[in-house]
Order: structure tokens, then sequence, then C-alpha cells
């Protein structure tokens, strides 16, 4: 051998590290430090470069762009609905391939993008086992405003799911107390 170290293989993730969804990022985050800690041989090989997007869609270019253009990384993550489907389009014209974790289908067409689909359809059918097996029949929907949320929702009311109130928080400001205040009595 040569003694040179080749560069290691650059990831930037672009996720929610603060706002919001912080906990969503951070457990994202954890997961792959934990990854790194199991496995030192793959962490001399890989970096992971992470940016904040802040759970906001404008953020989100930003932090896509300085991941590509500035860190220069070999291949790009991001994380979250709205997120995917504002950076995969920049996919095309950065230099890196892009994975997005997302429910919708932002990768279709784009041959630099491939998508991790969360499956709502998998939690709707496990929804209504519980429902059915605990003999639920009258409950409240609690929840936020975002794309996973309303694809179960929508599924679920599809299915004939009927509920006695449905509060959803916007995703900016998820405060759960008042309503959780208003079913209790």
């Amino acid at each position: 051998t040569s003694g040179v170290q080749a560069e290691p293989f650059k990831v930037g993730v672009s996720l929610p590290l603060s706002g919001f969804a912080a906990a969503y990022g951070t457990a994202l985050r954890q997961g792959l430090t934990l990854f790194n800690e199991e496995h030192p041989e793959a962490a001399q090989r890989l970096l992971i470069i992470y940016d904040d997007h802040q759970y906001d869609g404008g953020r989100t270019v930003a932090s896509v762009r300085k991941l590509s253009e500035v860190d220069q990384v070999n291949f790009l993550v991001v994380w979250g609905v709205t997120h995917s489907g504002v950076a995969a389009p920049l996919a095309d014209s950065l230099a890196a391939p892009m994975l997005t974790v997302t429910t919708e289908p932002v990768a279709k067409g784009r041959p630099t993008v491939a998508s991790f689909r969360l499956m709502a359809r998998e939690f709707t059918r496990l929804i209504r086992e519980v429902l059915a097996r605990d003999q639920l029949k009258r409950f409240a929907l609690v929840g936020i405003n975002i794309g996973a949320v309303l694809e179960i929702v929508t599924d679920l009311k599809q299915q004939g799911v009927q509920f006695v109130s449905e509060d959803l928080v916007d995703s900016s400001a998820p405060d759960f107390r008042t309503i959780f205040m208003k079913h209790k009595k």
C-alpha cells in the first residue's frame, strides 16, 4: 500500500435539528452516530455532514445547496415530505445523487433521486386493527398538519372511520395542551 488514506465518502444529511421537528432530526442523527460507533471501520471511510433545515422549505434549498456546493458531499439525504419535494427538483443540477425520506413519490422521473417512502397505508392498517381489537367506536383525532398525518387521516376516512372531533395543529407551532383540555371535559 502507498500509505495514502483515501478521502472519505461524504454524505450530506439535511434534516430538522432545531424548530418544531427537531426531535425527529435528532433521532435520525443519533441513529447514524450509533451506526458509526458500532461499525468503526465504516466510520473511517464515511463522513456524515449534517445541516439543519429547521423544518422550513426555504431553508431546505439553502441546506441542500450548501451540502452540495460548499461541503461537496458525494451523496445527499433529505428528510421530510415538504423538504423532499422542495429539494428533489434541484437534484439534476447538483453534483450528488439524493435520497429523500418522504411519503410522496418525489423521485418519479428523476434519475438522480431515490425515495425511501414511509408507508401511511401500513400505519392506517395498524390503527384500524387497534380500533377493531379494542372495539373503539368514538375517538378524537389530534395530529400535526403535515403530509404523513394528512395521508393517514384521509385513508382512515376513506375506509369509513369517523372521528368525534378532528384537530390538526399547524406544524410550525404544535401545542396540544388546549386541544387535550377541550377533550378532557
